[in-house]
């Protein structure tokens, strides 16, 4: 099997894609490191601390991530060749007095190694779903951890990693299930001092070891002092391959997951790439995926427009809760996205009628294809083509607005108000009250009808309860698939908001769940029903009723006087006029509960 085959998907792996299997995440590393060096050498974890100290100090954030402290370590070393300004105060290192720092990142890349070491078939049984994509697979990973060689022993499936015994890149060419393609190295590999590259599958914890020929061997792994300033054998080889792969014409997918692009090469590539092959679409799976695109992908020096720009769909949910929905779902709802579009806009030059962007845009909300969601709607539809379709705008508002907000995006409170304003609109301001008595009927009927309003050719549109509840039930079912796999941290910052949008659709369905009973057929409710669901509400019953019973014995006699010509004056008008006070006092009733429900 040629390593070249055409693939539409490839899947880039970053670190928060191993942390279901144990593997620490960047800033958890550092976490982990700092607890486990306080109880081997407190001599050194005094200089650790320090070091933390300072670069807190001056990036001002709350936390450093393991690359960076590895960075800093090795820099510290060399601070004679390189001038750490921020490490000097007055002219005097403020390291002097503590610990040397080689022996540190001695310790952290032994600490990195133990923890990236994934030795149980259970803890990667969240990537099984991995499997069920079309082989061969090609897989890149910026990890040192055996996650993908694990799973795929654990399922029989076949792969290659550029190794037989030693580097041997042209087992890519094989015929095998999986292609990985490790660009920073792996805790397998290992470098001899006699210049060769050797795998082994043997757990060896430390970062050195010896073969039985005499020689030394040290984990090959681009740590992130190293990245990219030198690049030996086969990382040189594995970048040229992986470079290869993505300009691929038939490459439509790039899944992103867990990775931050603080490679700048890395991100250079994509940008290279995205830049010849137009077709191309990254799907970023990351807790902070938009905040991601936004500072590394969509502009180059944060001024000019990426090549990516527009072309990010960005997941913001845990990758192991996303992954087994990929292939059938989300893939499948981004190729129709596309597709949608592609064919609106080709409608569009031809001047065809039938092209439709509120359903391009419904789809591109399914798809979470934000940006050109957006687009469709700043550019493509009206406010006539929402006015045109409520029952529809409820869901796309709403779809719009939690995306937004799960994405932690600026304006999600502008599409909230938008949602909002709607049921408003539906619900209070054109609410309309049916009062109706019927021959042969014990009781008059009710019947509460919303989204009311005149049409254009003179007739009139309404949305019915059961549309109404149906459409508050999907809803309640996107907000929880959507919160379902967040993160544990962005629930806890989005919780508020989260449930109070929550209550909102609950609310309002509770209520058209007690105004529509389950016992009766239509959506009218018997007078009698309707006093005892609003039995605090209705002041003056009695006089109610009495007006009830009234207007049952004019409809009576009106009904006579017209089917068998009897001489009695006509009750129309009395008729009309006792039905538009009924009608006024349940709509003043009903508007009260509903802004009480709808309310700000």
């Amino acid at each position: 099997m040629e390593s070249n085959k055409n693939n539409s998907i490839i899947f880039f792996l970053g670190a928060g894609a191993s942390v279901k299997a144990g593997v620490p995440d960047t800033y958890t590393f550092t976490k982990q490191f700092r607890d486990w060096l306080k109880t081997e050498d407190v001599q050194k974890w005094e200089t650790l601390e320090k070091i933390i100290e300072i670069v807190k100090k001056y990036r001002k954030e709350p936390e450093i991530d393991i690359e960076l402290l590895l960075e800093l370590l090795t820099k510290l070393t060399t601070k004679d060749q390189e001038l750490l300004t921020k490490f000097y105060e007055n002219g005097k290192f403020l390291l002097e007095n503590y610990s040397d720092k080689r022996p540190i990142i001695l310790d952290l890349k032994k600490f990195i190694k133990l923890k990236t070491i994934v030795s149980s078939e259970e803890k990667v049984k969240y990537l099984q779903t991995l499997l069920d994509f079309d082989f061969p697979l090609d897989i890149i990973s910026v990890n040192y951890d055996t996650c993908i060689e694990l799973l795929c022993n654990s399922y029989n499936v076949k792969y290659q990693d550029g190794f037989d015994t030693h580097w041997n890149p042209k087992v890519f060419d094989e015929n095998t299930d999986i292609r990985l393609y490790k660009l920073h190295g792996s805790v397998m590999w290992y470098k001899s001092d006699k210049g060769g590259y050797v795998k082994s599958s043997v757990m060896e914890k430390d970062i050195k070891s010896q073969l039985m020929t005499g020689e030394t061997i040290e984990n090959l792994m681009l740590y992130p002092a190293q990245k990219w300033e030198f690049i030996e054998e086969p990382f040189f080889e594995l970048l040229t391959r992986v470079k290869h792969l993505l300009e691929s014409e038939t490459l439509e997918f790039l899944v992103v997951a867990g990775y931050s692009f603080r490679d700048n090469p890395i991100r250079q590539m994509l940008w290279d790439v995205a830049a010849k092959n137009k077709n191309l679409k990254v799907i970023l799976v990351a807790p902070n995926a938009y905040s991601i695109y936004l500072e590394k992908l969509r502009h180059y020096d944060n001024l000019i427009e990426s090549s990516l720009k527009g072309r990010v769909i960005c997941l913001p949910y845990i990758f192991e809760e996303i992954l087994p929905h990929l292939r059938n779902y989300c893939l499948k709802d981004l190729k129709n996205a596309v597709n949608y579009m592609s064919f609106c806009q080709k409608g569009e030059k031809e001047n065809d009628k039938n092209i439709s962007w509120i359903s391009c845009l419904n789809s591109s909300l399914n798809a979470e294809y934000m940006e050109q969601a957006e687009l469709i709607l700043k550019e493509k539809i009206s406010s006539a083509d929402f006015d045109r379709t409520e029952d529809l705008s409820i869901s796309l508002y709403f779809k719009i607005y939690l995306i937004s907000l799960i994405l932690q995006k600026e304006g999600w409170q502008e599409y909230y108000m938008k949602f909002f304003s709607l049921l408003k609109k539906i619900f209070i301001e054109r609410i309309q009250i049916r009062f109706n008595s019927y021959l042969g009927e014990n009781d008059s009927m009710i019947n509460m009808i919303f989204n009311w309003h005149p049409t254009n050719g003179g007739g009139y549109t309404f949305i019915g309860q059961e549309t109404l509840t149906k459409i508050m039930d999907e809803l309640l079912v996107f907000l929880e698939q959507k919160t379902r796999k967040i993160s544990i941290d962005t629930y806890k910052k989005l919780n508020s908001q989260i449930k109070k949008t929550q209550d909102l659709i609950n609310n309002i369905k509770n209520y058209l769940k007690d105004i529509h009973l389950e016992n009766i057929n239509s959506e009218n409710i018997p007078v009698a029903k309707y006093l005892a669901l609003r039995e605090n509400k209705v002041l003056k019953q009695k006089e109610f009723l009495e007006k009830c019973e009234i207007h049952r014995e004019y409809v009576a006699l009106e009904h006579r006087r017209t089917t068998k010509g009897e001489p009695l004056i006509s009750h129309a008008e009395d008729i009309k006029k006792i039905k538009e006070e009924l009608e006024l006092v349940i709509k003043g009733i009903e508007s009260k509960i509903l802004q009480n429900i709808i309310k700000e």
